[in-house]
């Protein structure tokens, strides 16, 4: 998986995703899903910080419009993805597809529209 974008000159690069989970500080990593897992590793060295099994994951704030969070049930951790082309890559697996789900308000403001004619 490529996760080089252009950068501006002198810039740190983006991270595809920021990890939150035990320490202070959130790691910049990226993530990629595996057979019943999704590997969460840092960039800079790729080790790997978490996996976490697919059915324990749920997808967090995506019907606010805010970038989505990914979280286990019953952890404190959680991943942002940032990158639109990390969070179509990971809304291909069916538990994860609300990162790429258009949000609710959309869908009733079409059934609405659709009522009205």
């Amino acid at each position: 998986m490529n996760t080089s974008a252009v950068q501006p000159e002198g810039s740190a690069p983006v991270a595809p995703a920021r990890y939150y989970g035990v320490g202070a500080e959130p790691l910049d990593v990226s993530a990629k899903w595996g057979i019943g897992e999704l590997v969460i590793y840092r960039i800079a060295d790729e080790t790997i910080v978490a996996r976490w099994r697919l059915e324990d994951m749920v997808v967090r704030g995506a019907w606010r419009g805010a970038i989505p969070a990914v979280s286990v049930r019953g952890s404190a951790a959680r991943l942002v993805v940032v990158s639109p082309e990390l969070r179509a890559e990971l809304g291909r697996v069916a538990y994860l597809s609300a990162l790429v789900a258009p949000p609710s308000w959309f869908a009733w403001r079409i059934v609405r529209f659709f009522k009205s004619w």
